[in-house]
This record gives structure tokens, sequence and C-alpha cells, in this order.
């Protein structure tokens, strides 16, 4: 039998049990998650790896599960054990992913975002062309929900999506290395915010409702970045080599684990 915490619970768990903040961070093709301690840095192995590039990655604190984008098909994964709980497809979601060339780098970077909603576990991936301002919700069984436009950044693409509980709207990175903030009918909170005082490689971002930061691949992939919600550098960490990251999801662990 599976046993359902309401969202509202989660807080009081975290004050009876305790809470540790990480960040969760997809690798090259064939290697394992990696979660990141905050603010500590420890960084430790996910034990899930796949051939494809994960293009998104976001975290639920009710599972304590990862659930990871390939395409338009979605795995959720034990974040202990790196088990696959289950895959699924996101109906209503063009398959594939768009493809930018950083210069003077030779390889191509995909470019889709993954984020999820606690209150009812909604899945939201924005389309795969970044000239498209779809974006797309589907249930925590990947059905199709509905679908909106976001404002376009010109002369840029989208390359990670992060969900704010306190605010409920949704956080796109760009691969200029800005951000913008939308409800969720798509209309833009505030103009796109430049993230400064590191190097950005912009692919991934995720976000702590919690703790109010930022999260996103800097230098040459081989650190997470973490920003305050005006843009500013305020830490960062290390992750051991990394050399691409394609998804990022952050959130608070409970030590002591609910199941569902």
């Amino acid at each position: 039998m599976k046993t359902v915490l309401p969202l509202l619970a989660i807080g009081a768990a975290c004050v009876v049990s305790g809470c540790a903040d990480h960040v969760y961070l997809s690798r090259e093709p064939g290697k394992t998650l990696r979660e990141v301690d905050r603010p500590g840095g420890t960084v430790s192995e996910i034990p899930y790896s796949t051939g494809s590039t994960i293009v998104g990655l976001t975290y639920d604190p009710v599972k304590d599960s990862v659930y990871t984008r390939v395409s338009n098909m979605l795995a959720e994964v034990d974040r202990d054990t790196g088990a696959v709980l289950r895959r699924f497809p996101a109906q209503g979601v063009v398959a594939g992913c768009g493809q930018v060339q950083l210069v003077p780098a030779v390889e191509l970077y995909a470019t889709c975002g993954l984020a999820i909603r606690l209150l009812d576990r909604h899945l939201f991936l924005d389309h795969p062309l970044p000239t498209v301002p779809d974006v797309a919700e589907v249930d925590r069984d990947g059905n199709f929900v509905r679908r909106f436009q976001i404002a376009p950044n010109p002369g840029t693409w989208r390359s990670g999506l992060a969900y704010d509980e306190r605010t409920r709207h949704l956080y796109v990175l760009y691969g200029n290395g800005t951000v913008g903030e939308f409800d969720l009918n798509g209309y833009a909170v505030r103009a796109p915010f430049a993230l400064t005082g590191a190097r950005i490689h912009p692919f991934g971002l995720g976000f702590n409702s919690d703790r109010r930061e930022l999260y996103v691949p800097v230098g040459n992939a081989d650190a997470i970045g973490v920003f305050d919600l005006n843009g500013n550098l305020i830490d960062r960490h290390a992750t051991s080599n990394t050399q691409f990251m394609g998804g990022v999801g952050a959130g608070p662990r409970r030590w002591t684990r609910i199941l569902d």
C-alpha cells in the first residue's frame, strides 16, 4: 500500500525529522547522476545512468525521486538506489530536442527543460524547438493537461525550467545567461535578469523554493553556481570534473523518508 503525505505536511516533517538541501545534476551519456550538498558542497553519486543524453531533470521530495527527461520520455528514478521506478512518455510533447553549438566548442548541446509542481506533482516541459515558445503541462503519469506560450527572448534559446512553489511561477534559463520569470498563463512577471559573477554554462536550471536560490552550471560545466533572485552569484560548488550538465534539479531531502 502506498502512503501519500499532503504537501503542507512536508514542512512539518522537516521540522520534526530534519531536511538536507541538495542540488541534482545529470552528466554525459553513460555517466551517473550526481547530487551536491547545499551549502556544504559535498558531491556524491546516484547510481543511475543511461546511454542517452538527459536534457531535463527535476527532484520530487515527496517521493525522494528524480525525474529525468530524454526527448519526450520521462523516467522516475529512486534517489537512493538509482532504480528506475517507471518510464512513461509526456503526451502532447513533440519528440526530440533543440540543439545549439557553442563557439568555439565543437559539440552540440541539447536544449530542453523539466520542472515539477509538488502540489499535484504535475510536470512542465518546454517545446524541443527553441524558436517555439510552448510549455506543456502533464500530470504525474504523463497525461497531457494543457499547453501555454511564454514570451520569447529574441536572439537566444531556452535551456532550463524550474518551478517556484511559493509564488507558483516558472523560471526559464536562456542561452545568453539570463533568467525569465513567468506566471502559469505565460505572462512575464518581470524582465529577464542577468546571472552575474561567473561564466554561465547555460544548460539546466534548478531552484530551491525555501532557500530562494537558483542553481546553474558555471565555468566549463565543472561547478554549480548558486544565485539569488537578483542574479548575483552567492556561492559555487565544484562537481568533480563534470564535463557536461544537461539537467539540474534541487530541493530539500528529509532525513526520514516518506514513502509513496
